[in-house]
């Protein structure tokens, strides 16, 4: 069984989602990232093949690579020996249950998604989901927010999974989110619209849980 090195919930976690795109310099980025305290990197380039994903995690220091959530091309995952699995939605329910509990009971942490008018129910495998858009996206021109101020995550879901909130994250909107009853939150166009801020940008996430 691998060695099971889960998100510590007991604060709010701060995740960051790889640009779809390729960035200059990415894996110095990722690296620097990862220093400044990142708890996991999701590693998302749907347009990326083996060959360029390969050298990408090859940039990236080898301590590091345990922290890696893998959101396509699981096999290279596997035959890396990482142990985090990222199942988007279509790839979720086109999963056999007894395969994602082979994974979770191997030692695998498993993460999917969730849209706003879908169930979290059936989700017990996943150690946590993403929700949004909880605001307006920075990396997604036209893809709106979809929770209200006084919106509060319902508690009976993380009976079933940790929730995180991704969508238009930023450091002022972290407060809110904690009243919203997330987890942790997910940032993407914060990190990658401007790439010469990365790690600026990250430790401002940090000061405002502060």
């Amino acid at each position: 069984m691998k060695s099971i090195c889960k998100l510590d919930f007991t604060s709010m976690q701060f995740l960051v989602i790889s640009s779809p795109q390729v960035i200059p310099n990415e894996a110095r980025l990722i690296n620097m990232l990862f220093e400044a305290g990142l708890p996991c990197f999701h590693l998302r380039k749907p347009g990326l093949g083996h060959r360029d994903l390969r050298n990408l995690v090859k940039g990236i220091d080898a301590v590091f690579h345990s922290r890696i959530a893998w959101h396509q091309h699981h096999e290279i995952a596997l035959d890396l020996g990482m142990n985090r699995l990222h199942f988007p939605v279509a790839q979720r329910n086109l999963s056999d249950g007894t395969h994602l509990s082979g994974l979770a009971s191997n030692g695998y942490i498993l993460s999917t998604s969730v849209h706003e008018n879908e169930s979290f129910t059936g989700l017990e495998l996943f150690d946590y989901t993403f929700f949004g858009p909880v605001y307006n996206s920075l990396s997604k021109k036209g893809y709106q927010g979809i929770c209200t101020e006084d919106f509060e995550l319902d508690s009976r879901l993380k009976k079933c999974t940790r929730v995180i909130g991704l969508g238009g994250v930023t450091p002022e909107k972290i407060p809110l989110m904690r009243k919203m009853n997330f987890d942790g939150a997910a940032v993407l166009g914060l990190i990658w619209n401007e790439p010469e801020r990365a790690l600026e940008n990250y430790k401002n996430l940090l000061t405002a849980l502060h």
